[in-house]
């Protein structure tokens, strides 16, 4: 970990080079990126046949209907947004049971601020069209330099900044998300409460949404722990009481298995699916009766994932309005076997800087964004092939998969082209 800044010079490679740009127009012709997603009516081609290069159609593929040939967020596929997941620290005053963030607090162990800020710096060099940050851990609140982190990331990307999202397990004091949440030179701020109810205070989260619902948008997330069924269904009651009188979202969560925790805890019964659809109902009735939500004006990404099929008559679906928990239960977000494009729209930072383009076990070649750009480096944007059961992360949702190899290589190809580019720019 780096915790102090050195008087070591960071160095910054050059942008990449020498790109082959017969490979990029291959890309190009790629069967997928000829595809017109339109909102209205998104225009596919049959995905039972692999587009040759010269455009004429190829023998049909052998995939069964049922198989996913691509999946990800529509804009990665269109356009260059950048989601950043930043592990700010591994140091949590929580210890869960369930959790993979929990070293003990030790205030001489936070990166120095000037390396944080560097490693914004080199985000920015990427020129991405829109870019969102999330913060998490163990616990951001707990880093002295999170406020004006931020601010440098509002005074670095302007108006291509969507969000900044801190994750939080809501155990401060209140005034110190007051202080974010009321400082000057932070906006598009958010929260996502993680109510773990091995620790949690319940009394204390009702001040912390009584002091944050009015003033930035703020999500829960209810941990739904199998030993503690009881107090789980009376803090969604409690919440469900709230909502009434304050805005806010909530989703009851439930636990996947460490270490991979791409597969569900087994401890969960068949009726706590059944009360989960139940308490999901009936915090959307106290929502319809309680005030309106503020939303943040969407910059460009919107984040929705959809599925391409190989059946011909459903070939394009959108996860919108599904409950990603059953979803995952019932192994719909298994892509085992399918190549990800590792870097291409996410950016996962940790602790010590170590940054790569993917939070699962395959990522496993890194490079230090406090000391250069990784998005230099030819194979930071690479395919990546899945080994999980499910992908447990949803922050890889995002990313582009192919069943495809090739397609995949080509994709990638065409992905870091572009991104070259831009740093020249």
């Amino acid at each position: 970990m780096v915790a102090e800044q050195s008087t070591t010079e960071l160095r910054i490679e050059k942008p990449i080079e020498n790109i082959d740009k017969r490979t990029i127009f291959a890309a190009v012709r790629n069967n997928f990126l000829r595809y017109h997603l339109d909102k209205r009516s998104p225009k596919l081609c049959d995905a039972t046949t692999t587009c040759g290069q010269d455009g004429q159609d190829e023998k049909p593929s052998s995939l069964a209907p049922s198989i996913i040939t691509r999946t990800g967020v529509l804009e990665t596929f269109t356009g260059m947004p950048l989601e950043v997941n930043w592990g700010i620290t591994k140091m949590c005053n929580y210890k869960c049971s369930y959790c993979f963030g929990q070293d003990a607090l030790d205030n001489s162990r936070f990166t120095s601020l000037a390396y944080l800020k560097k490693a914004v710096d080199h985000i920015a060099e990427l020129n991405r069209d829109t870019v969102r940050f999330t913060f998490g851990g163990g616990e951001p609140t707990t880093h002295p330099g999170l406020g004006e982190l931020i601010e440098h990331i509002h005074h670095s990307f302007a108006n291509r900044l969507q969000s900044v999202l801190v994750i939080s397990n809501g155990s401060r004091n209140p005034k110190l998300y007051d202080r974010l949440v009321e400082n000057e030179e932070i906006d598009r701020l958010r929260f996502n409460i993680s109510l773990h109810t091995e620790f949690m205070e319940l009394d204390h989260i009702t001040s912390l949404i009584e002091c944050l619902s009015h003033k930035a948008l703020l999500s829960l997330n209810l941990m739904f722990h199998p030993l503690k069924r009881d107090f789980v269904r009376a803090v969604h009651q409690k919440l469900c009481e709230l909502r009434l009188a304050y805005p806010f979202t909530l989703h009851v969560i439930f636990l996947l298995r460490k270490p991979r925790f791409d597969t569900m805890d087994e401890r969960y019964l068949l009726q706590d699916f059944e009360w989960q659809k139940q308490a999901t109902e009936e915090f959307g009735r106290a929502a319809q009766n309680g005030p309106d939500m503020t939303f943040l004006t969407q910059r460009g990404y919107s984040g929705d994932l959809f599925w391409n099929y190989a059946d011909p008559a459903r070939p394009y679906q959108k996860m919108a309005g599904k409950d990603r928990d059953t979803l995952l239960a019932e192994g719909n977000f298994n892509f085992k076997g399918m190549h990800c494009i590792h870097g291409s729209s996410l950016l996962c930072i940790g602790p010590d800087g170590t940054a790569s383009g993917a939070r699962c076990p395959e990522a496993r070649k890194t490079y230090n964004i406090f000391q250069e750009n990784p998005f230099t480096h030819r194979d930071f944007i690479r395919p990546v092939r899945c080994s999980s059961a499910n992908c447990g992360c949803a922050t890889n949702d995002q990313l582009p998969k192919f069943a495809s190899e090739e397609e995949a290589h080509d994709f990638a190809e065409m992905y870091r082209f572009r991104q070259a580019e831009r740093m020249t720019r």
